[in-house]
């Protein structure tokens, strides 16, 4: 059981790693050859798109969920249509949000009150980035299909041939072009493009019984309601999160520039652990449903207390590092001693009790698991949003320190671990049982 719940998470666990590489040279070339403003700038922009992309990355737990339950108990024929469903899905999601998403960018931008230093910038990267949002959820939902079906290592094989040409555009742009913001901008799309065409093709190699196909038989509108069900409050969860962080930012935006880059830095350096926290959960949710439709109940309980222990220890020795070589890591993408202190103070703040959130993750990956995805939504709503909000709200017109800000965090996490294993008690357990039954009552007949 260790051996394979390894082998299935370590891939995605990579992949995680490796998009925070990814992330941290690219963020180093912007701050070191286009300024902290454009640094800034990138911060910002990041925050609009991962409202869209965050909720299908939540939605693609509902396609995972359902195709991991056909694939363990062996429905090709519905699985083929789960697939080629999902991914229709995905294509057309994904161009309405674009033609939406370059119409709402200046009010975005307005509604943060963004400096007028950083606002033209980041308008300019938004209006090119908005153009792979499609290829960006194709990829996610490729990546959810492929993970439910117990092969994660395909995902970062093509992220890791991506990435890397993605460093050499950024390089080729930033460095020898001198195009700023927007090479960094124009580096991004072209790979996530190529992303997109890689998961298709890798798609299209599966076993025929479940291969995509783009007939009009092999769409089943049918199914999408069973997929909104699932998916649908995972996605909430993650426009939640992502709303909660626009709200905070534009507390941190009243700090000036400095405060901006400093937090832009530190979400840099967070994702190694944010990154791979959440990889433990997506690995959670795959492992909890195939075995759900196999019906192993002590193979489920044994995989999500190995998760936790496992994500736990990760986490912590991760957060300790991150620690220790902060003051290099942070000198790596900018100078300016301000952005520097910012995000020094972000780090010894969050990252003490950083591994609560990796045990969240993990929880939250096995309720999804067991089709219960409106609980972690709500719990996550009121630890990750409300709470949040409500604490800088009333402490930072009596203190007026970013400090204020930072703790938010390190009380959400500590609430919603307290809220999931309520939650875990409540809806898992009862389904352990009916397993358990079932298990027997096959075995008696057979």
């Amino acid at each position: 059981m260790p051996k394979v719940l390894f082998i299935f998470t370590l891939p995605l666990l990579l992949t995680q790693i490796l998009q925070q590489v990814f992330s941290l040279v690219d963020g180093m070339l912007i701050g070191q050859y286009a300024g902290g403003e454009a640094l800034a700038a990138v911060g910002i922009a990041g925050l609009f798109l991962s409202v869209a992309l965050n909720f299908f990355i939540g939605l693609s737990t509902g396609i995972s969920v359902l195709t991991a339950n056909l694939f363990g108990s062996r429905q090709y024929a519905a699985l083929k249509q789960s697939i080629t469903t999902a991914l229709v899905i995905g294509g057309v999601a994904g161009s309405l949000l674009t033609l939406l998403g370059r119409e709402v960018i200046p009010f975005y931008l307005e509604v943060l009150k963004t400096p007028e230093p950083i606002f033209t910038g980041a308008k300019m990267y938004l209006e090119v980035c908005c153009f792979g949002l499609i290829p960006q959820l194709i990829y996610q939902i490729g990546m959810a299909i492929l993970r439910s079906l117990g092969n994660t290592r395909s995902a970062l094989i093509l992220l890791g041939i991506t990435t890397l040409i993605n460093v050499l555009l950024d390089i080729i742009f930033i460095f020898f072009g001198q195009m700023g913001i927007i090479g960094a901008a124009l580096a991004t799309l072209i790979a996530q493009w190529l992303l997109a065409l890689l998961m298709i093709n890798k798609l299209q190699c599966l076993p025929f019984e479940y291969r995509p196909s783009f007939s009009k038989d092999a769409v089943k509108l049918s199914l999408i309601p069973e997929m909104m069900r699932i998916g649908t409050p995972s996605g909430l969860q993650a426009i939640f999160m992502s709303l909660s962080s626009l709200v905070i930012q534009t507390y941190i935006n009243g700090f000036g520039a400095a405060a901006i880059a400093g937090m832009s830095v530190f979400a840099r350096i967070e994702g190694f652990l944010y990154f791979p926290a959440f990889s433990f959960g997506m690995a959670v949710t795959g492992f909890v449903g195939q075995n759900l439709g196999a019906k192993k109940p002590q193979r489920i309980r044994r995989g999500i207390g190995i998760s936790i222990l496992a994500a736990g220890a990760f986490t912590l020795v991760g957060s300790l590092l991150l620690m220790k070589f902060s003051n290099s890591l942070l000198n790596w993408f900018t100078n300016d001693p301000e952005v520097i202190r910012n995000g020094k103070q972000a780090v010894v703040t969050i990252f003490p009790l950083y591994f609560f959130y990796a045990i969240n993750q993990v929880l939250i990956g096995a309720i999804r698991g067991f089709k219960k995805t409106g609980y972690p939504m709500i719990a996550s709503l009121i630890a990750y949003c409300l709470v949040r909000i409500l604490w800088c709200a009333l402490l930072l017109p009596q203190f007026n320190d970013l400090g204020v800000v930072y703790t938010s965090y390190v009380i959400s996490f500590v609430l919603l671990l307290g809220l999931l294993i309520f939650g875990y008690q409540r809806f898992c357990q009862p389904s352990y049982q009916q397993l358990t039954l079932s298990a027997a009552t096959t075995s008696i007949k057979s």
